[in-house]
This record gives C-alpha cells, structure tokens and sequence, in this order.
C-alpha cells in the first residue's frame, strides 16, 4: 500500500474512533433518527492498488512476470438503507466497478544492434494493463454516529464477478535514449492482446468506510460514501502467487425517502 493510501485509511479509522466517542454522550440531546427507508444511485472511482505477482507463460514456460501497480476505474451502483433500529441500517448496494490497473515487470536488457551497427546493451521492461470490470454485490451494516447530519460508519462483505478479463501486455524501451522500434518510432509497441490466463473471477472481501446522508430537500438526499476494500481472495488460481488489489472507492450518490 502506497503512502498516500496508508495516511487516507489512518484517516478512515481515526473519523470512525472519534464518530464512535461523540456517539458516545447522552442520545437525549441528539434528536430521534427516522426509520425510514432510502434508495438511490451513485457514481465515483475505484483508487485501485494492486501487490503480488502474476506470470504470463508460453508452452507452459514463464515469459512475463508482472509485479506490483496500479490504476483508477469507474464505479456506478445503486444502494438502499433498511432501518433496523433508530441507529442501525442494513445497506444492501450492487456496483459496477473497475478494478484495472497496469503491472510492471522487471527490466532486463538485451543486445541490440546501435549506431555505426556496434553492439550495446538496450534495457527493456513489459506491462500488463487491464480494466478488469466487476459486477458486485455488497452487504453492509452503519451505524448512525451523528444523526443530526446522517454520518455514518459502515462494514461489510463483498461478492463481485469479473465481466471480463482482457489484458494487453506491451514491451517498452527504457534506454539508450536514441532507441526506438524500427517500425513505429516509438519507445513502446503491443506485445500481445488476449484474456487473462488462469484468472479466478470470483472475488470476496471486506469493505469499510464512512458515509452520511443529507439532507437538501423535502425526501432528497446527498449521499456521499468512501469505503476501503481488503479483498480474500487473490486473481490467480496458479500456486505461488499472490495477485491481489485493494480498493479506496470515494463515490457521491443521490437517496430517496420512501
């Protein structure tokens, strides 16, 4: 997890611990929340950072293996708020969200033909890069932490199917800085385009977050949520990898009271 994402999950958990300690005085002075329920649509991004490894195999021999990256995806869903008690909601959502990213391979290098025809050394590294569509089912439970303005703290579990598993795999050119591919010009070229070899579609995980629900007018609501998403299982059904991605999804939705 990178520095930025760490102080912004710390973040998360430190709005959460004072939220549950303002909870914690007289619920006489704080008006009584309403049960009702509330549903609606929502949008934003999947901040999406992914660790492990993942190969790529040719006749049944590794040719690529892909680290650590990272990428940014939509999300689009519509969820609803079912009281439970005057403080407690279940949330149920389904999401459609972008889990991709680009993964980096190690550099190596290889000789390469130069200037005046004269044999050098040409470093060279490869990326995966896929968009990784999921469709999504969560079940989260909140616990209004401030009914006055409808903050709220969330945790749940997440069931999401791949919708698709394309990748396109490139080869780049890192130095010397006078080398390109002949027949482009560039520094980076396709390598291949296909679906992901043995890629376990199904994924499980946690998510957790904060809320809240607004009020602007008469049974509308703003609905602003970011939640953090730990996944259980990893995308390789191969032994001995470990591809995984986390989720920071912040998304802006409108609610309904019905």
């Amino acid at each position: 997890m990178n520095r930025s994402r760490r102080k912004i999950l710390i973040l998360l958990i430190s709005i959460a611990s004072a939220s549950m300690l303002y909870a914690g005085r007289d619920a006489n002075l704080e008006p009584a929340t309403p049960t009702h329920w509330y549903i609606g649509g929502f949008a934003g991004i999947n901040s999406n950072s992914h660790t492990g490894t993942y190969g790529l195999y040719d006749d049944n021999r590794p040719c690529c293996t892909f680290n650590s990256g990272s990428g940014v995806g939509v999300v689009l869903g519509v969820k609803a708020f079912i009281p439970l008690t005057e403080r407690i909601s279940f949330e149920p959502r389904v999401v459609f969200e972008g889990r991709g990213g680009t993964l980096k391979g190690s550099a190596y290098e290889q000789s390469i033909r130069g200037q005046n025809n004269q044999v050098e050394l040409a470093s060279y590294q490869d990326e995966l890069v896929t968009t990784l569509p999921y469709l999504c089912v969560d079940a989260l439970a909140d616990y209004i932490v401030i009914p006055k303005y409808g903050l709220y703290v969330c945790a749940g579990f997440s069931m999401g199917m791949a919708i698709s598993t394309s990748y396109t795999q490139y080869e780049n050119i890192l130095g010397p800085a006078d080398v390109t591919y002949v027949n482009s010009g560039l520094t980076r070229q396709e390598v291949n385009s296909a679906k992901l070899p043995d890629f376990q579609s199904f994924q499980f995980g946690v998510r957790f977050g904060l809320g809240a629900n607004i009020h602007l007018k008469n049974k509308l609501y703003l609905s602003p949520e970011v939640l953090y998403t730990i996944p259980f299982t990893s995308y390789s059904s191969n032994a001995g990898t470990a591809w995984k991605s986390t989720q920071l999804q912040p998304t802006l939705g409108i609610c309904f009271q019905l």
